[in-house]
């Protein structure tokens, strides 16, 4: 199953949403989904380049 999940956050963040964004991507995925994560091109407040490393 395919699975492009749509976010108007800024990911990473050091919000709450955007973490909780990221673990739904991450759960669909662990049950075998193929998750596109889609999410405006916005300038970080943190300098984060990996967002698996960051959450």
């Amino acid at each position: 199953m395919d699975i492009l999940f749509i976010a108007n956050a800024r990911i990473p963040s050091e919000k709450a949403h955007a973490f909780q964004i990221v673990q739904m991507c991450e759960a669909f995925a662990a049950h075998g989904a193929a998750v596109t994560l889609l999410y405006p091109a916005r300038r970080t407040k943190p300098d984060i380049t990996d967002i698996w490393g960051h959450y």
